[in-house]
């Protein structure tokens, strides 16, 4: 089999990888390769032994079962599965919540166990807390369990359910900024805007995210939806060769409205959600590959197990706290296809200036109890930039009024020796954000509203 030059070097070093660390993840970028490179280490190191495949969607088992059921005896197992496992078959997939029975006899006799967007790894959780826990007691001492994602970190402050309680290292496999440079993935190209009707900052986050049901109706009550048109109005004309576009969404009510207005456009859209049937999602998702429906309105389906090379605009309405949602939605965006250049990341919820770019996240197996916290500063990762109002990199917010009586709101890097003109509509209009106020933790949306926003409408 052909690798990737990251692959090669990762089975290169396997034997030591494995003779340092009994629980792992092998980070990857979303589209990287890191199913072929499982079925590679299995090729390598596991063929003919016993192993153990675990995701959470049964989606993902089936792209896993075809993958690796190429070369090796592989068995899915079913809801209503019952008795001893490896029984005439090595590999054995299954999401954590099925046929509990074999699960618990197929752990003590793996050799290895991979799981499959290992973020999703709950160690307090019912399912995999009770593998976890059964590996650590009754699996072979030569054993390894084995994670796969591109994002290794937990949505949640909760010390009960942090990644390193089920995995002891990252090894970090390849980065999306070398995977551009060898022609894997393609280059992101952030379009951000600032939402200045949207205020979030009464909502109740001690979940660890803004609740959806408070957050959806905020959403369509602002502009958000009408920045986002507008802008992938102007966009759709810009990529090659022909416009595909993924759109998150919190829930099916900011959804159904992002739908209405993107038909307005005479555009071809559709929507899809975990409700959707898997025979018609997997029927929409093939009119969207080829381009027949361009625009996909998701509600909590296309983060996660959906490729699709031909997309090249992302479209982002999920205000979030969580860097792993940001990461995975924005990295469906780019894997590379014939005559595809870039991916345009059109965001609207202030996750770019929250976060930052995708290529340049940190992962950590634990975060602190109120970790995301930071993440209400909307300008968290843009404050960082700036060490002093003379040191560090200059973002900008203009604030002019368009055509369409919409404040352009486009955040964007200052570029030395050059005016401060807007990239997107020509303005002159723009403020420096530090300057007006200093990035801290006691920064939010609504002081940005009294600073700027309230004093010129």
């Amino acid at each position: 089999m052909y690798l990737r030059n990251w692959q090669q070097k990762i089975i290169d070093d396997f034997p030591s990888i494995i003779s340092k660390y009994r629980r792992f993840i092998l980070k990857a970028p979303t589209g990287a390769g890191k199913t072929i490179l499982a079925s590679e280490i299995v090729e390598q190191f596991y063929k003919g032994k016993k192993i153990v495949v675990l995701c959470h969607r049964l989606v993902l088992l089936e792209q896993l079962e075809k993958a690796l059921g190429e070369k090796h005896n592989v068995r899915k197992l079913s809801v209503s599965d019952t008795g001893a496992a490896f029984q005439n078959y090595d590999i054995l997939l299954s999401t954590h919540m099925r046929a509990k029975d074999v699960l618990v006899d197929a752990v003590p006799k793996a050799d290895l166990i991979i799981v499959d967007e290992a973020h999703r790894v709950s160690p307090n959780g019912r399912g995999y807390k009770r593998i976890i826990d059964d590996f650590n007691q009754f699996g072979k001492e030569d054993a390894r369990f084995m994670g796969l994602t591109a994002s290794p970190e937990r949505r949640t402050g909760d010390q009960r359910d942090q990644l390193n309680l089920a995995f002891d290292a990252i090894i970090d496999c390849a980065n999306i900024e070398n995977l551009i440079e060898e022609g894997i993935l393609v280059r992101p190209i952030y379009r951000p805007h600032f939402v200045h009707d949207l205020d979030l900052s009464s909502l109740d986050i001690s979940s660890g995210d803004f609740p959806v049901a408070k957050l959806s109706p905020a959403i369509v009550k602002s502009s958000m939806i009408d920045h986002a048109l507008v802008c992938y109005a102007e966009e759709r004309e810009k990529v090659l060769p022909r416009p595909i576009s993924a759109w998150f969404c919190p829930d099916i009510s900011v959804a159904e409205a992002t739908l209405k207005r993107i038909r307005l456009l005479d555009i071809e859209a559709t929507i899809v959600t975990a409700k959707t049937p898997i025979n018609e999602r997997m029927k929409l998702l093939e009119l969207h590959e080829s381009g027949k429906i361009e625009a996909m309105v998701s509600v909590g389906v296309l983060a996660e197990g959906w490729d699709n090379p031909q997309c090249n605009i992302i479209v982002h309405l999920r205000p979030t706290l969580s860097k792993v949602l940001w990461g995975q939605s924005v990295g469906r965006g780019l894997r590379s296809a014939p005559g595809k250049e870039k991916c345009i990341i059109i965001d609207v919820s202030s996750n770019w200036s929250t976060f930052g770019p995708v290529e340049k996240l940190q992962w950590s197996l634990w975060s602190h109890r109120r970790s995301y916290i930071q993440f209400m500063n909307r300008f968290n990762w843009i404050g960082q930039q700036q060490d002093g109002e003379d040191k560090g990199d200059i973002y900008l917010l203009c604030e002019n009024q368009t055509k369409n009586k919409m404040r352009c709101s486009h955040m964007y890097k200052k570029i030395e020796n050059t005016d401060d003109t807007c990239p997107i509509c020509g303005s002159y209009a723009a403020i420096n954000i530090y300057k007006k106020q200093k990035l801290d933790s006691s920064l939010n949306e609504l002081e940005l509203h009294r600073l700027f926003f309230g004093r010129v409408q």
